[in-house]
């Protein structure tokens, strides 16, 4: 079933009033730090995860790919430690210097986290300001804040709201996948495989189940048919990431790392 071209225009302007939504509450939380030169959070973001995306910014810049990185203990693979987002477009704030693409980074991901979000839910059939109010409600929350200071998690879970909106517009015969590639590529090379693999696999169960039955018509493509649908552009969205997760599964695989994995 294809919405009329009014319709996309309306989902469009959804996912742009969550963004203006993300981007409000990223002035409101982050800005004070930013003004004081403080930090937005405790934990692993300022010690660990800053520094790690700025080296990985400073091997971009001095045109190298960073393969290793010699100030991590003894050395370290870098492009197979997945947490560094070698490869990863959502780091491309922290070319700006290390301060201001730390926030930046912080900023772009709480617009698209409250974007994708307020997306899902004018897919679901919500109004655009239900819409609105539940992409400031998701970036907004505490279960989304409490992962910035693991940044990683935080990169990740942006995307997750989109992956779920890109399912249901396949199972609801709107799309083909392409949107759905994209999110899936950008949670794995984000830099937390565990949450991308969860979403992705929610996103197809949800579109699976709820979305071939909320919206069912008589030449409704049968489940087993949409499972193969839903399943291709998850499927092209993790080769999309295999250049970091194949490197990274090697790393585990011959490192004292995998028993804790």
């Amino acid at each position: 079933m294809s919405r009329r071209p009014d319709e996309e225009s309306s989902a469009r302007r959804a996912a742009l009033g969550g963004a203006a939504a993300g981007l409000a509450l990223a002035a409101a939380l982050l800005l004070p730090a930013f003004l004081s030169g403080g930090v937005p959070a405790r934990g692993d973001l300022a010690d660990f995860f800053w520094p790690m995306k700025a080296y990985t910014a400073e091997r971009w810049a001095a045109g190298g790919l960073p393969l290793w990185n010699p100030l991590s203990g003894c050395g370290e693979p870098w492009l197979a430690q997945l947490q560094s987002g070698a490869l990863y477009p959502g780091d491309l704030p922290f070319l700006l210097g290390w301060r201001e693409g730390a926030f930046l980074g912080i900023a772009l991901h709480l617009v698209l986290a409250a974007a994708g979000a307020a997306f899902f839910l004018w897919e679901l059939g919500a109004s655009r300001q239900a819409s609105v109010l539940a992409g400031a409600l998701y970036a907004g929350g505490g279960a989304y804040l409490s992962l910035v200071p693991v940044y990683n998690n935080a990169a990740t879970a942006a995307w997750l709201p989109w992956i779920f909106a890109g399912a249901w517009r396949v199972s609801t015969g709107r799309s083909r996948g392409a949107g759905l590639v994209v999110a899936a590529a950008g949670a794995f090379l984000a830099g937390e495989p565990s949450l991308a693999a969860a979403g992705c696999a929610g996103a197809f169960a949800v579109a699976l189940f709820a979305g071939a039955d909320g919206e069912r018509h008589p030449d409704r493509t049968p489940r087993a048919g949409l499972a193969g649908r839903l399943a291709l552009p998850l499927l092209l969205g993790v080769a999309l990431s295999a250049a970091a997760v194949v490197p990274f599964a090697a790393y585990l695989r011959s490192s004292e790392r995998r028993a804790s994995v």
